[in-house]
């Protein structure tokens, strides 16, 4: 008996509890999946035991390095960023940790050029939660690192779930070191953390090209036609042919918006010929000569009093001497802003904020169709 009661203590004791342990005993008869299975169970009770500690947490075991790249958020558009106000998104990633949970301690926003109208990121995810406010980090050298610090253990990423964000700018007013015509261009969007498990330090980055947003005391939000859709090409002397209307957004009090000069193009069919154009403003008196070239009508030097938009919208009318060949039975005119331009290449639309010149708008390709007239 006793015996007996000496092995059944050795068992006990000796008993191998991992898969070390169960190396040590090659000759064992205990199958190797017992061990398997409690090791797997000792594994999800952590788990859980996280969950419990994080019940808004998605924990999930053992992850490999997270890729972080673009999303599906739509920042391709240029447009202008009002100084003294929060931005559109200026940028937007996916995060997809494929080996372990990542432990996130940081998210950096790293622009192209140090930028001082930019007070901070505000960072979001995918559900638009907001996460907090990157600040710069004067620590980091360049002076374009913007730093939002998460505490340890408030945001961990479920191993093979797609984690977005996304990016806003909060920008100082005019009054409080604002800069009219700063550029803000983002470089990299970086996720830093530890493995959740393995305490493994990842640093991950966007490889992305951003676009580039341009920052303004004011901006021009809309501009519409508002002749009608088609009318009836009439040939003579200063025939009418179409009014655009400009509306603008200042930012602050002593803000300015003005359209400084206008580039039309001429569509035509049936050897149409335009010529001695003229831009009117809707209740003005006075007109400005614009000049024709093959398709091309510019309108420019438009005087401050003509081309304020700041106190309300403003119409502007176009009128043309117009012929039409004898022998030609169908023809048609359209007269329509075309180009938008971007923050790199000149548009149709010139204006400025009383700081800084523009030549171009935030607006899709053509900017606002004209009315078509047909004969």
């Amino acid at each position: 008996m006793k015996k007996y009661i000496v092995i059944l203590f050795i068992v006990v004791f000796f008993w191998p509890t991992s898969v070390d342990a169960w190396r040590r005993f090659p000759n064992s008869q205990f199958s190797r999946r017992v061990l398997q299975d409690r090791f797997t169970e000792r594994r999800a009770n952590r788990v859980q035991s996280i969950q419990r500690a994080q019940p808004n947490r998605i924990v999930s075991p053992l992850l490999p390095i997270p890729n972080v790249s673009g999303t599906d958020w739509d920042t391709s558009v240029p447009t202008f960023l009002l100084l003294g106000s929060t931005s559109p998104i200026v940028g937007a990633a996916r995060v997809f940790p494929d080996a372990e949970p990542l432990n996130v301690s940081a998210i950096h926003i790293v622009l192209i050029d140090a930028v001082s109208s930019v007070q901070s990121f505000l960072v979001y995810d995918g559900q638009s939660r907001f996460l907090g406010n990157a600040y710069l980090d004067p620590s980091i050298a360049g002076g374009f690192t913007y730093v939002l610090p998460i505490k340890t253990s408030t945001l961990i990423l479920p191993k093979r779930e797609v984690f977005q964000f996304y990016v806003k700018a909060r920008l100082r007013a005019f009054e409080e070191g604002g800069v009219s015509g700063d550029q803000v261009q983002i470089r990299y969007l970086v996720v830093k953390g530890d493995g959740f498990w393995s305490n493994r330090t990842y640093s991950q980055s966007t490889s992305e090209t951003f676009t580039v947003f341009e920052m303004a005391r004011s901006m021009i939000k809309k501009i519409s036609r508002v002749s009608p859709e088609t009318g009836v090409l009439v040939s003579g002397q200063g025939q009418y042919l179409g009014a655009f209307q400009f509306e603008g957004t200042p930012s602050d009090p002593g803000a300015e918006i003005r359209v400084t000069d206008l580039t039309f193009q001429v569509n035509q069919a049936g050897g149409i010929g335009v010529s001695n154009m003229r831009l009117k403003r809707l209740g003005s008196g006075t007109s400005v000569n614009c000049t024709v070239s093959s398709s091309i009508v510019t309108c420019a030097a438009i005087s401050e009093s003509e081309g304020s938009i700041r106190s309300g919208p403003a119409t502007f009318q176009l009128y043309g001497d117009v012929s039409i060949p004898s022998d030609v039975t169908r023809a048609s005119l359209q007269i329509l802003l075309n180009e938008p331009g971007t923050s790199v290449g000149a548009g149709g639309v010139g204006w400025t904020d009383g700081q800084s010149t523009f030549n171009w708008v935030q607006f899709d390709q053509p900017v606002a169709g004209g009315t078509v007239f047909s004969y």
